[in-house]
């Protein structure tokens, strides 16, 4: 079993996958009541897609996105009758991004990940709509 990243590695992750969505990234933390399940995941999902970029190690790469998926089986499964279409949207977004990702697991070579730049551009561009409807459906709400 892997132990999971010190603070200051998940910190130079964070980092590096905030480079890859300029603009769609918050400079700072979320205003208080605010970080909700959504962007955690969305969060961690910019960080798997910086380490696909990196050419991880395959199998760790894998064992990852298992707990990420499971985690956005919590976030769905809370998802009732009353809940906004905007919000729906937003789960049906991250549900593709796992897609991407799971995707991203299966192109490795040595025991490496080795993504084709049109996925990873589509996994990218994916996660960046994530964060801009969880940006308009915060706003919305605050």
């Amino acid at each position: 079993m892997s132990r999971p990243p010190s603070r200051g590695r998940r910190l130079w992750i964070t980092a590096f996958a905030a480079g890859l969505l300029p603009g769609l990234v918050r400079a700072g933390p979320p205003a208080p009541g605010l970080r909700t399940a959504e962007r955690r995941w969305l969060e961690r999902s910019a960080e798997l897609a910086g380490e696909a970029q990196r050419h991880a190690v395959a199998t760790d790469f894998r064992r990852e996105i298992e707990a990420h998926r499971e985690e956005l089986r919590a976030i769905v499964r809370n998802d009732g009758e009353k809940t906004p279409a905007s919000v729906q949207q937003l789960h049906r977004t991250m549900i593709l991004v796992n897609a991407l990702l799971h995707a991203a697991a299966e192109c490795h070579q040595g025991g490496r990940l080795v993504c084709p730049a049109d996925l990873m551009r589509e996994l990218v561009g994916q996660v960046g709509q994530g964060f801009a409807q969880l940006d308009a459906i915060e706003k919305a709400a605050g």
